[in-house]
């Protein structure tokens, strides 16, 4: 459900024009993960090199002619010395020479004593040859001594401290109005969602304690203008900001109910599972179409009819298997993410390069989609689990009887039947019939002691492949001692597939 949940907000982020940031909250989330917190500062050196530059731009740009600065700048300055050769301690004469400049000519109350400068050009006037700047420019020119020193000072400050404030994802959707998702918030500590309640107020502020106060303010800003933001212990969300929340029901594993303080603070919805078969056939529509439209050898034909099936087998499994008082499967009813692993199944083994046949792609999905795992990590009895689902084989069956009658699903019903025939093992490829790898670039030696044609072993192993043919991840479950992780370190790499190492004794 959670999957649906995250669909709808990702639709909304593109509707708005307005970026996402989703947080994904597990049990071990702190409230630094969603505020931000201290770290050491990074990038000294990117810090240096941007001091040095803006003193440089400073005196580039230095418009004053009777008060030039190439006596007191420093000397790398003038000469415009490459960064690699930048004396160690440049950031600190750079930042000298910035305060050296604004005591000299921005005095009292900070914006600079534009009068004594005025004096002082009228007493170089008289006789000398360079144009002087008119009185109306001092006010200027003490504003950007006083700006230039600000934006120095802010960066030397950076780049002598050990730690910097850096916000968290929540901090910063807050203050640049982005759309922000909690992803299984009722994961989360009750101590670290508390810290919502002020943002979830009209006021939507945050105060974040752990910063210390206010911090310097930031100048970062051009020379020629405009405003400087100041960095405070409180944040005002910005006003397109808005926030978002996903949870399963408390009554899930491992899950647990919110506050009532938080969740009052929460429009809440119930978002109930996609099971009409109208709404899942629009979706194996636009997911199969797709791969039809990219693959010109893929015929209608065979989308309509594997629709069709799919739509049948999915109504027929939630309704007469998993509704029935006396099943055990009332809670392993299959969901929207299980229809779209099917499809996305059938579209790579079948659709994109039909080297496997239609209903061979649709039987072999049907056991990657669930049977395979069928009641696994419930306590179900494997008796009781082997029963149901060798009732949906024969269920699947009929169904493809319907279209191709007499039809052989290999390794479908039959898992073990003639696995000495169906390991396939050449120069250049490896597989359990009909799934089959290519060879990494390691040779495989003739010593390796595994026997692949044993029937149990053959089994777990075109699963396996069965399962690689699609980017999904692979859980092996079983008891201990049964050869899950079971490999060599010398030859780890003989059946890989881009680097993939599953060897199963």
């Amino acid at each position: 459900m959670i999957a649906e949940q995250t669909t709808v907000i990702q639709l909304l982020g593109v509707i708005l024009k307005q970026q996402l940031t989703v947080v994904n909250c597990h049990a071990s989330t702190e409230t630094s993960d969603l505020l931000g917190g201290f770290r050491p500062v990074r990038g000294r050196q990117k810090i240096a090199e941007e001091i040095v530059d803006l003193v440089a731009s400073f005196v580039h740009n230095w418009s004053d002619s009777a008060h030039p600065l190439q006596n007191s700048a420093p000397e790398f300055i003038i000469e415009q010395m490459s960064k690699q050769d930048l004396p160690v301690d440049a950031p600190k004469k750079c930042y000298d020479f910035m305060r050296d400049l604004k005591q000299k000519y921005c005095r009292g109350d900070g914006h600079g004593d534009s009068e004594s400068i005025s004096k002082k050009r009228r007493k170089l006037q008289d006789g000398n040859p360079s144009p002087v700047t008119s009185d109306s420019e001092c006010p200027r020119l003490v504003e950007q001594i006083r700006r230039g020193f600000k934006q120095v000072e802010t960066l030397y400050q950076n780049f002598s401290a050990l730690f910097e404030w850096a916000d968290g994802p929540l901090v910063q959707s807050m203050k640049e109005g982005r759309l922000i998702l909690l992803d299984e918030m009722s994961l989360a500590e009750d101590a670290v969602l508390e810290r919502l309640n002020s943002v979830l107020e009209p006021s939507r502020t945050l105060v974040l304690a752990e910063r210390g106060g206010e911090g310097p303010e930031c100048a970062h800003n051009s020379l020629e203008g405009g405003s400087s933001q100041v960095y405070t212990s409180q944040v005002t969300a910005h006003d397109e900001w808005r926030i978002f929340a996903t949870m399963n029901p408390g009554g899930d594993f491992g899950k647990r109910e919110l506050s009532p303080a938080l969740r009052s603070r929460f429009t809440e919805i119930w978002v109930p599972s996609i099971t009409h078969r109208s709404d899942i056939d629009l979706v194996l529509e636009r997911s199969l179409g797709s791969t039809v439209a990219t693959n010109r050898s893929a015929s209608c034909d065979d989308i309509e009819t594997l629709r069709e099936l799919m739509l049948d087998y999915f109504e027929w499994f939630n309704v007469d298997v998993c509704d029935d008082p006396n099943s055990f499967c009332n809670d392993f009813k299959l969901s929207l993410r299980d229809v779209l692993s099917w499809a996305r199944f059938i579209g790579d083994v079948h659709l994109r390069g039909p080297t496997i046949d239609r209903f061979l792609a649709f039987a072999h999905g049907a056991s990657l989609m669930h049977l395979d795992g069928l009641g696994l990590g419930t306590g179900i009895s494997n008796i009781d689990a082997n029963l149901t689902r060798d009732r949906a084989k024969d269920f699947i069956l009929a169904q493809i009887a319907t279209y191709d009658n007499g039809g052989d699903v290999v390794g479908f019903k039959d898992e073990i039947g003639a696995m000495q025939q169906s390991v396939i093992s050449t120069d250049d490829e490896f597989g359990v019939v009909p799934f089959v790898i290519q060879r990494g670039e390691e040779m495989v030696p003739s010593n390796l002691n595994f026997d692949l044609t044993a029937p149990t072993t053959g089994l777990n192993l075109r699963r396996v492949l069965r399962g690689m043919q699609i980017s999904k991840p692979i859980l092996l479950e079983g008891p201990p001692g049964v050869g899950k992780t079971r490999y060599d370190l010398d030859h780890k790499k003989h059946f890989a597939k881009q680097n993939l190492t599953i060897v199963i004794d």
